[in-house]
């Protein structure tokens, strides 16, 4: 009996637990949120828009998370539109709407979308879209060949404003020198009274002189002082005798030296006078000595006759003596030429480094030193591009230099069955630096082996002498969206049995039949050679028909 008691309280229990459990669940089922995701069309053509509309059926308290981005990769976002409210009972509806396309024909999906509800993810299911592409109708679309490369009128460059520069850095540097140095500038009077013989010097300040304000200022120590200094200058100029320093019993013995030795025959009557006035002027000087208007007169006369007169009586120079001269002249003029050649190439130096400090501020010192001193891949950089498409199926591509046909089997042959092949080439050996492009088309439509590919073109490297090899690979897609397989790398290039450090990128697409390869290598720190090899890889368009 009581066994039969716990058997029906066991099964009275478990049904009361599975009840509550039930009506558990229908309660958290109603208040659980309610996510979903439609399509306003599951076929498009290339890049009309699909409107994605995700809804959430929440409490009026809950916080919301939609996803934002490009969360819907394969497909691109165009548009986010802002968020629609509704009421529903007691709920509320978000309806948030996006606009999405894609620019690729083929079978695409929407992929799951990640909202958040209050912290805790929920999850849309994943939609399939069809895109089609724009069917083009050969009977009413012309259909052409293509066409062959034109010459275009080279757009112009900006060597003009760098002639204009150099040209007025050159005239400023001109012009500083002609001021400075190659100017003719008006002489001062002191360099004019200089630039004198010193026999018109004496006469020229013998009249500056006389016409001067000492007598009537009755400044007549300073007067004779000045006289008697312009003779003894003279003397020691042009006899070549210690005047100045010598008094006037000393310079009179000198001179009457000088004439007993017949090198100075100056007359009796000359020293004597001469010898009047020295005294006359000690007088004035020491004795404060007032002579008359008259007498002063006089003495001026005496010490221009005596200058007059050492004039005529001094011997003519010797050869010697001119040659010395002509020697000093030429020493002179020589030191003032070196003086300027000098003082030009300090003022051009100078000029031409502030402008290049100048240029390496705006422009960084690097490419003003390759400027300067020239880099090898700078001016492909710089230069005009070419744009063209090689082999059949070919590649179109944007480089410095057309690519030119070569004879050579390339790397991407790797069967004896081939149809049709073809390699160009474009090469700075001394920068390491290389555009090789190789199509080939199989006998046969078949699958090809990319990595087989890839690993025989690296395989081919090694034997142009191509080391220390490192292999990356990862996927690529061009600017079109024509998906490869990027190879890329570091590795050492031997130039001139030296191996220099660089890198290189190729770049493999395959289609039934059909391989197109591109390869690129540059030297390491060649930031020109990086900013070529990015715009090459950017002009990267795949050409999949013969």
């Amino acid at each position: 009996m009581n066994k039969t008691n716990n058997i029906k309280n066991w099964i009275s229990n478990s049904l009361l637990v599975v009840l509550m459990l039930f009506v558990y669940g229908i309660v958290n089922a109603q208040s659980q949120p309610k996510v979903s995701a439609t399509v306003d069309t599951f076929q498009i053509k290339i890049g009309e828009e699909i409107k994605l509309s995700i809804r959430v059926e929440v409490d009026s308290t809950d916080l919301v998370i939609f996803p934002e981005g490009q969360s819907f990769s394969p497909m691109e976002t165009i548009e986010s539109y802002p968020v629609d409210t509704a009421v529903i009972g007691s709920k509320f509806e978000l309806i948030k709407k996006y606009g999405v396309t894609q620019f690729d024909s083929g079978f695409w999906y929407v992929p799951k979308q990640r909202i958040s509800i209050n912290e805790k993810p929920f999850f849309t299911d994943s939609i399939p879209i069809r895109v089609n592409d724009v069917v083009v109708d050969t009977t009413k679309q012309a259909m052409f060949e293509i066409k062959p490369l034109i010459s275009v009128k080279k757009p112009k460059s900006n060597w003009l404003q760098w002639l204009l520069i150099g040209l007025g850095v050159l005239l400023f540097a001109a012009i500083v020198i002609y001021f400075l140095f190659l100017r003719k500038k008006p002489e001062t009077e002191e360099e004019r009274v200089a630039n004198l013989t010193p026999f018109d010097r004496a006469l020229e300040k013998l009249k500056a002189l006389e016409e001067s304000q000492y007598l009537i200022r009755s400044e007549h120590k300073k007067y004779y002082s000045e006289l008697t200094d312009i003779v003894r200058i003279y003397i020691e100029e042009d006899v070549h005798l210690s005047a100045m320093e010598s008094t006037s019993d000393e310079l009179i013995a000198k001179l009457e030296m000088l004439k007993d030795a017949d090198k100075l025959p100056l007359e009796n009557e000359t020293i004597s006078n001469f010898k009047q006035v020295l005294k006359t002027a000690d007088l004035v000087k020491f004795a404060r000595l007032r002579p008359e208007e008259t007498q002063v007169k006089t003495d001026t006369t005496v010490v221009e006759q005596m200058v007059t007169e050492t004039k005529e009586v001094l011997p003519e120079d010797t050869e010697d003596e001119k040659l010395a001269d002509e020697l000093y002249a030429a020493e002179v003029a020589r030191k003032r030429r070196n003086r300027m050649i000098r003082n030009t190439v300090i003022i051009t130096t100078s000029v031409l480094l502030i402008a290049g400090f100048i240029y390496s501020y705006i422009n960084g010192f690097q490419k003003t030193y390759d400027t300067v001193f020239g880099h090898p891949t700078k001016p492909l950089l710089e230069q005009e591009w070419i744009s063209s498409t090689y082999g059949a199926p070919g590649i179109a591509l944007s480089t410095p230099e057309v690519l030119v046909r070569q004879d050579s089997v390339s790397v991407a042959a790797v069967s004896d069955e081939i149809k049709q092949e073809g390699t160009f080439l474009h090469e700075v050996k001394e920068a390491a630096f290389k555009v090789s492009l190789h199509s080939v088309v199989y006998k046969e439509q078949k699958e090809i082996d990319i990595p087989k590919v890839v690993d025989k073109a690296i395989k081919d490297l090694e034997k142009e002498g191509v080391q220390n090899i490192i292999v990356k690979t990862e996927k690529f897609n061009t600017p079109a969206g024509a998906e490869g397989l990027k190879t890329h790398g570091s590795a050492s290039f031997k130039i001139d049995n030296e191996l220099i450090a660089g890198e290189y990128a190729l770049f493999t697409f395959a289609a039934q039949g059909v391989t197109q390869q591109l390869l690129i290598t540059w030297a390491d720190n060649d930031v020109y050679a990086q900013e070529i090899v990015d715009l090459i890889i950017n002009s990267i368009e795949l050409k999949t028909t013969i």
